[in-house]
């Protein structure tokens, strides 16, 4: 009989009415390399009660070999689904968010754009989108997108990419 044992450190970092959550933070193993993945909302503000697109974020970072991930999210305002022509930018986010972002993205190894299409359709998004990146300009070089081979920028709910990654260089459109 074997036995495995594992010791994740979970942080999550929220607003103090908890409707706003800036940074889940997972640690297993801190010689590895870490990642800093950008989404677009976060759905929960607890550090053991994890949705389907943590959990896939976390599969897949242990499989690429990395020790550790900072999901961060473009709007930190807590929600199954955002709403966009009811709600405010202000609403949706606020500073503390944009500067864990910029923390995230600073220390980590390699930084994730993973919010999908939605900027396609979206001109508030796309907007939100570039001043994120502008603000991380510096990290440009840590800069993935997740691809199935074929298609890059995917969010992690996308069935092609669920069980397996592919990380490739930001190209800037």
């Amino acid at each position: 009989m074997q036995t495995s044992k594992s010791i994740i450190n979970i942080e999550t970092s929220c607003s103090n009415d908890g409707k706003h959550r800036y940074l889940l933070y997972r640690r297993w193993n801190k010689s590895l390399p870490s990642a800093c993945i950008i989404m677009l909302n976060p759905n929960s503000n607890d550090t053991l009660d994890s949705d389907l697109t943590s959990i896939l974020v976390q599969n897949n970072i242990v499989k690429l070999g990395y020790g550790s991930i900072r999901i961060v999210n473009l709007y930190s305002y807590v929600t199954t689904k955002l709403q966009f022509k009811w709600q405010s930018d202000e609403e949706l986010t606020d500073e503390d968010n944009d500067t864990i972002i910029k923390q995230s993205a600073d220390s980590s190894d390699t930084v994730i754009l993973a919010w999908g299409s939605i900027s396609d359709n979206n001109k508030r998004v796309s907007k939100r989108i570039e001043a994120i990146l502008e603000s991380i300009i510096s990290n440009k070089d840590k800069f993935r997108y997740i691809s199935d081979g074929k298609k890059t920028g995917l969010h992690p709910l996308t069935p092609s990419i669920r069980k397996e990654w592919k990380l490739v260089p930001y190209e800037r459109a």
